[in-house]
């Protein structure tokens, strides 16, 4: 595991990533949904993918992405920051090494 975490922290540290960690201490999140894709564009609007009972789907509707959108800053927003999220995982890797 310590090495798993050694992986995230150094993709933490590449320009195109920003890592959230939201820890069991904080609590649960108000936020229904089953695990998504976001996947966002420079000249048009974002697209979700999903899963579904009949395998991998892209969602474009306005109001799909938009729940969608809605949920993951609902995530990002209860998350720790990138930089205490870097901390935090320092501090689990470091006691997995002990």
């Amino acid at each position: 595991m310590a090495e798993q975490l050694s992986a995230l922290l150094s993709w933490a540290d590449g320009p195109s990533v920003d890592l959230q960690v939201l820890p069991f201490s904080l609590g649960a999140v108000a936020v229904h949904s089953d695990p998504f894709t976001l996947l966002t564009f420079r000249d048009s609007q974002p697209v979700m993918y999903a899963n579904d009972p009949g395998g991998g789907r892209l969602f474009r509707e306005p109001e799909t992405v938009g729940a969608a959108v809605d949920n993951y800053d609902r995530l990002r927003a209860n998350a720790l920051g990138p930089d205490d999220s870097r901390d935090f995982i320092r501090a689990v890797r470091e006691e997995c090494e002990a």
